[in-house]
């Protein structure tokens, strides 16, 4: 978000893409559900289910996937990303 006080889907998208490593379509698909007022931008409620829906999206996907205690988060997700290709 920057100074506007408005969160767009492309500043969404760029964030969650860096943060979380979910495609920005997933992205694109979880703010149209959670814009009810379709204005193109997120309200401070629609903000919150937006966040609840990602982290609940990105819980599942990590659950799905094994994980190597030894390795840091970003090892292991390396070791996905070559495991993918």
């Amino acid at each position: 978000m920057n100074k506007d006080k408005i969160v767009t889907i492309d500043e969404l998208e760029e964030l969650i893409e860096l943060k979380y490593k979910v495609d920005r379509l997933i992205t694109r698909q979880f703010f149209k559900k959670v814009d009810v007022d379709n204005s193109g931008d997120l309200s401070p409620g629609e903000l919150v289910d937006f966040r609840h829906e990602i982290r609940r999206f990105v819980t599942e996907r990590n659950s799905q996937r094994p994980h190597d205690s030894s390795k840091s988060n970003a090892q292991d997700e390396e070791q996905s990303e070559k495991t993918e290709e």
